[in-house]
């Protein structure tokens, strides 16, 4: 799955949950961006990113990306 940098998604990632992103960059295998609104889950606490902290996934966990057209910042 492709996303543009720049743009925000709504995403749903297997390990993650659903939040809101703004892409940063796509390479090996990995999307990388800023949450833009809400939180990630996951297993441990000290791993869950809070709105404006960096995050990760691997794009291949990344169920659907949905693109927002207009988002406050």
């Amino acid at each position: 799955m492709e996303l543009k940098a720049g743009k925000v998604y709504l995403v749903t990632c297997r390990r993650k949950g659903t939040f809101m992103m703004r892409v940063t960059e796509q390479r090996n295998g990995w999307t990388y961006g800023v949450v833009a609104a809400g939180r990630t889950t996951a297993m441990l606490d000290e791993n869950v990113c809070l709105e404006g902290e960096d995050v990760c996934c691997r794009t291949e966990f990344i169920l659907s990306a949905i693109e927002q057209k207009k988002v406050a910042v």
